[in-house]
């Protein structure tokens, strides 16, 4: 039961990076889009650059286990 856990643990993770690295903009009902830019943040990096490509909000946002974190840029969708 615990190596199935670790597993799919394992799986989600490598999941979580692959789509991380593609930075595709998701739209929502609102209007808003978001994309990650990077793997790794430093907030006052992230938000600079998230508004100079942008015009945009960024933040940092970790992963489910907390290890990681991510730049994500959240904009108005063109």
């Amino acid at each position: 039961m615990m190596a199935k856990l670790s597993s799919i643990i394992i799986l989600l993770l490598v999941l979580l990076q692959i789509f991380s690295s593609a930075s595709v903009a998701v739209h929502n009902k609102d209007g808003r889009c978001s994309t990650t830019l990077t793997q790794g943040c430093r907030l006052n990096y992230c938000q600079r650059r998230c508004f100079l490509e942008k015009s945009g909000n960024g933040r940092c946002i970790g992963n489910i286990a907390g290890t990681t974190y991510f730049c994500v840029c959240f904009y108005d969708c063109p």
